[in-house]
């Protein structure tokens, strides 16, 4: 128990949550991680990021856009209320015409609309 309240919980790569199994056995504890972690945004009403890998074959991809079929681990989607990514494309393109600006792309959102926001940023930093 948290004596203070708690704003965001983020759990980083969550293929590691569960270890390694075969695909079968990785798609069930995946989905049932995912509603494990539903109930925890339930009971504490904070909000939970799960960060996943993508696929190596998003470089596939004609834009090299992440879409849902590139979330490296499969699982029930239908299970997550929203699905988001981000791309740069000076991460693919060095003489990129916009090497500040990185997209969110909301590829699912239960509650809304899904969409594309840019922002910018320096990358500079280090």
């Amino acid at each position: 128990k948290c004596r203070k309240k708690l704003g965001l919980i983020v759990v980083d790569y969550l293929e590691l949550f569960h270890g390694c199994y075969n695909e079968k056995e990785h798609y069930i504890r995946f989905s049932d991680a995912i509603k494990k972690f539903k109930k925890l945004v339930n009971e504490l009403k904070v909000p939970v990021v799960l960060l996943c890998e993508l696929a190596r074959d998003v470089e596939y991809n004609s834009d090299n856009r992440p879409v849902l079929k590139n979330i490296s681990w499969k699982f029930d989607i239908d299970k997550a209320d929203k699905i988001v990514f981000l791309y740069r494309d000076s991460y693919y393109n060095p003489n990129s015409k916009i090497p500040n600006v990185m997209e969110l792309i909301t590829a699912k959102n239960k509650n809304g609309k899904p969409g594309v926001i840019e922002f910018h940023s320096d990358y500079s930093l280090k």
